[in-house]
C-alpha cells in the first residue's frame, strides 16, 4: 500500500470506535492522515445520523463510523 493510502487507512482506523458511533467531518483539502475531524461519539445510530445531518456540508461531509466497522454515506447540507 502506498504511503498516502496507508495514512488514510490508519486515520480511519483510529477514529473507528469499538462500540457506539463516531461522527467525523471529512476535509479533502487537508493532507493524508489529517483529513478527518472527530465531532462527537454517541451510542445510537439515530443520534449519530441526527448530528451528522446537522454538521455535514457539501464541502465538508460528515461520516458515521460504527463499532462494527460500518461507514455510512456522507451527510451534507445543501446550504
Amino acid at each position: 500500500m502506498n504511503e498516502y493510502m496507508d495514512k488514510m487507512s490508519k486515520e480511519r482506523e483510529s477514529l473507528t470506535p469499538k462500540t457506539g458511533f463516531n461522527i467525523v467531518i471529512f476535509d479533502s483539502y487537508s493532507p493524508a492522515g489529517e483529513m478527518l475531524t472527530l465531532v462527537d461519539h454517541v451510542e445510537t445510530r439515530e443520534e449519530a445520523e441526527k448530528i451528522a445531518e446537522e454538521v455535514g456540508t457539501k464541502e465538508f461531509p460528515a461520516y458515521i463510523y460504527g463499532g462494527e466497522d460500518e461507514v455510512s454515506e456522507p451527510s451534507s447540507d445543501d446550504g
